[in-house]
């Protein structure tokens, strides 16, 4: 009967040592998953900060698309100007050349 016991004991005490080592390794297991938690929950942020400032860029190119857009509209109404400017300059010259061939006309 104690021979019993004793194996018994034994029996009890190496399932509690094979039960202890189970309980560390599950320990350690979700000690690893609380780590992957914090890396995914870092990931998940910088994720977020990216797509934040991928946003932020996209606006900021949609700014500078209108500012170029609205330059090159500046741009051609200043040529478009220069040219009416340019007829007119013509226009003046031809005036005061003809005015010019006038007068030396009734000069001689």
């Amino acid at each position: 009967v104690e021979r019993a016991m004793v194996e018994r004991k034994k029996a009890h005490d190496a399932k509690a040592a094979e039960l202890a080592e189970i309980q560390k390794d599950l320990e350690k297991e979700e000690e690893r998953v609380k780590e992957d938690e914090k890396l995914f929950a870092n990931k998940e942020e910088a994720l977020g900060e990216m797509r934040q400032r991928a946003e932020e860029n996209r606006s900021k190119m949609g700014e500078e698309m209108q500012k170029l857009t609205q330059w090159e509209s500046d741009q051609r109404q200043e040529i478009a100007d220069m040219k009416k400017r340019r007829i007119e300059l013509e226009k003046n010259d031809a005036r005061v050349r003809l005015e010019h061939s006038r007068l030396r006309a009734d000069t001689e």
